[in-house]
């Protein structure tokens, strides 16, 4: 899942901040991490940002399978792609820059080590943003494919069933731990009653998504 393991790089670099800022890298190297100074070693927001973006130059890129291409064509269906307003992958990538320049800092030599530890916070916070906005195309995803079962919209996808309980398995998670009863009714009318659609359910259940949105992020 590239998606997971994005966010999963993020995070080791968040976890390599916090090692420093501990005091636990030695001679650049913490356990489960490839020594900074090994010629195999990998800067993990720069893994991060391989994995998101792939080989795009041009930011108002749609093809291909990278998930920058699916996050614009996402932004293609709720909003304008020249529209400023918002966009998925501009958060994104400022905060990869971001991480990677604080990254950088923070197993700098030269950094003081209350300097390590108020980074590490840091980065944590950006990273959590990040994954927030990695959020966006996958909750666009899901209401997108809802609304192509409901008739709203149409789709050249096979088996869009199928993508409902994908997108729904990745995305309704957080729902969880915020409203339970909700993520129970929608987990059984969107993944286990997924292949055999009730269409009144599909309504209430979009309905109640909606309306939950911040339990996403």
């Amino acid at each position: 899942n590239v998606w997971m393991g994005t966010a999963n790089a993020l995070y080791e670099g968040v976890a390599l901040c916090k090692a420093e800022s501990n005091g636990e890298l030695v001679d650049g190297t913490v356990p489960g991490f490839v020594s900074i100074d090994d010629p195999n070693y990998v800067d993990p927001i720069d893994k991060a940002a391989a994995m998101w973006i792939g080989t795009h130059e041009n930011k108002t890129s749609m093809e291909g399978e990278s998930l920058y291409a699916w996050a614009n064509r996402m932004d293609t269906i709720y909003f304008h792609i020249d529209d400023p307003s918002f966009s998925a992958n501009d958060e994104i990538l400022g905060g990869l820059k971001e991480l990677k320049s604080d990254l950088a800092t923070c197993v700098d030599v030269g950094t003081s080590q209350d300097d390590k530890v108020e980074m590490a916070y840091k980065m944590r916070v950006f990273a959590d943003d990040v994954v927030k906005y990695m959020t966006v195309p996958l909750v666009q995803s899901l209401i997108s494919s809802m609304a192509a079962i409901l008739g709203f919209t149409t789709t050249d996808l096979k088996d869009i069933e199928d993508y409902v309980i994908l997108y729904a398995l990745v995305t309704l998670s957080p729902i969880e731990v915020c409203d339970s009863s909700s993520y129970d009714d929608m987990y059984a009318t969107l993944v286990t009653k997924g292949k055999s659609p009730d269409l009144d359910d599909f309504r209430n259940a979009l309905n109640l998504l909606q309306s939950l949105y911040i339990c996403l992020g």
